[in-house]
């Protein structure tokens, strides 16, 4: 069993991250940690798996019977440059294998099957960095199983997962008799795989710490805090009208009282007197009235909204038509075929990791450029590559615009707080700097959109937005994505890589 008891976290500014925490996970019990960047939900699950992180202060209890077995968002630095048998069998960075180490081969390669790795890929001889995402999230995972945990602890495990290992980690967790707590923002995972949610929230401009816990599937989550929101909505509304009604009535007897005391002569001081009895009994309701007030609803943090581009594509016209082809290194990544793209055309691209998606989207970006009769806008995967280092969100924005009115309400409504406006770029969060790039396309007035995975920053709740968002954009859309329900929202049809081949079809819809 694992027990949280009046958790906790403050950072050392006096901010409180969590507060009050109390859950409780049991036997075979799958949990996803869902929020915002920034919500402490890795350092939650640091914490559970034993760590003890420097940046916060720890308040109230903890306890498990259970061996957790801790899958961290990536590879730890240190082991990237070695072999996967170093990582998997050293005793540190830099230090040889133990003889009897090299005994445990035979359940290394039995891990590896059981996470669908090939067992040859364990012997090979080059670093861990140059393996694929969905073959370092195995290794990572083949380390962990080694260690035979009660609990799983997994952070973002779908994170540069191509589609084929998206399937593979589902249904290794949603079959894992174990129970499992994992952090993801990928909708159709939390779909299948969570079986109870525990959702973060930073409230009211970052100031209100809030957690939900709730037993259930991740739709009937999202459907019961729907109804409980518009309920709360309801009421807040009632309550507000009932109250204004209230206060206009007080304030017309507090001016009529006054207006007759001022009016009493002299010659009626009993008169005078009840009045001034029944200005200190409206005065009386009317603190009172004050002091009851009426419901206030929390800001959502997920209601932040995006400022994207507005310029249409016009129907009919050639984005593309062309004979292309994708190299990488003297290797052949997708054979030569024809793109024929016109507008308004939404089309994703889709394919194992490393097949040659964002090299083709940089070379559609590269012949687009140097087109007059459309605007192109570019979302790379590498945000930071767009920023310079003294880059603000309002200076980065000012190069596209000179309205600094104008900016400021555009970051505003983004919720940006005052304070980060003029911050370092480099102290955004992955969020704030996708919310960024989408601003500064809406401000050149891109009307063909190139994103490369831009939902991979994003919290579950927030791609929604996005996706509305986008729906709403007349510009055409072209991407790189892995995220099925971003896809299945906003494509008409994808472009699928496969065995170093091109070819269209369309988008197909699950419930």
């Amino acid at each position: 069993m694992l027990k949280c008891s009046h958790l906790t976290l403050t950072l050392p500014d006096g901010r409180v991250l969590l507060s009050d925490l109390s859950f409780t996970m049991q036997d075979a019990d799958h949990l996803a940690l869902v929020g915002e960047e920034g919500d402490g939900k890795s350092t939650l699950l640091k914490i559970i798996a034993g760590e003890t992180p420097d940046y916060v202060r720890i308040t109230g209890s903890f306890y498990s019977d259970w061996k957790m077995g801790f899958l961290p968002q990536q590879i730890p630095e240190v082991w990237q440059s070695f072999t996967p048998l170093d990582y998997l069998l050293a005793p540190a960075p830099g230090q040889p294998i133990e003889p009897e180490a090299w005994s445990l081969c035979p359940q290394l390669e039995e891990a590896a099957r059981q996470t669908g790795l090939n067992p040859d890929l364990l012997y090979e001889e080059r670093p861990v960095f140059t393996f694929s995402g969905g073959e370092k999230v195995r290794l990572a995972l083949i380390r962990v199983l080694m260690d035979e945990p009660d609990c799983y602890l997994l952070d973002e495990p779908a994170n540069d997962l191509d589609l084929d290992s998206l399937l593979w980690l589902e249904n290794w967790i949603d079959h894992n008799p174990k129970p499992v707590l994992f952090i993801s923002h990928d909708i159709r995972l939390l779909q299948r795989c969570a079986r109870k949610i525990l959702h973060l929230e930073l409230r009211n401009k970052k100031t209100s710490p809030v957690w939900t816990l709730f037993s259930g599937s991740w739709d009937d989550y999202l459907e019961n805090r729907t109804a409980s929101r518009s309920k709360l909505l309801q009421k807040a509304a009632g309550e507000k009208r009932e109250y204004q009604k209230q206060k206009q009535r007080l304030n017309d007897l507090s001016n009529k009282v006054e207006h007759e005391l001022r009016t009493v002569s002299r010659q009626q001081p009993h008169q005078a007197k009840v009045l001034k009895k029944k200005m200190k009994t409206v005065r009386s309701a009317q603190q009172a009235l004050e002091d009851q007030g009426f419901t206030r609803t929390d800001s959502l943090e997920e209601a932040a909204s995006f400022f994207l581009p507005d310029a249409p594509f016009p129907a009919g016209k050639k984005i593309l038509d062309e004979t292309l082809e994708v190299r990488q290194n003297d290797q052949v990544l997708i054979e030569p075929f024809v793109l024929s793209l016109y507008g308004p055309v939404r089309i994703v691209f889709t394919g194992p990791n490393g097949c040659g998606k964002t090299t083709l989207l940089r070379q559609i970006q590269a012949r687009l450029e140097q087109r007059d009769d459309l605007k192109a806008g570019w979302m790379p995967q590498d945000y930071d590559s767009v920023f310079e280092p003294e880059d603000t969100p309002v200076s980065f924005l000012l190069r596209f615009s000179p309205d600094l009115q104008l900016i400021q309400t555009r970051l505003g409504s983004m919720r940006f707080l005052p304070s980060e406006m003029n911050q370092s770029v480099f102290e955004c969060s992955g969020g704030q700097k996708a919310k960024l790039i989408l601003a500064s396309l809406a401000l050149q007035n891109c009307n063909v959109l190139l994103l490369d995975e831009p939902t991979r920053n994003l919290s579950a709740l927030t791609i929604g937005v996005l996706c509305d968002a986008l729906k709403e954009s007349p510009a055409a859309l072209i991407a790189v994505s892995h995220d099925r329900a971003f896809m299945e929202a906003l494509f008409d049809q994808k472009g699928v890589i496969e065995n170093h081949q091109f070819h269209i079809e369309p988008m197909e819809k699950t419930e």
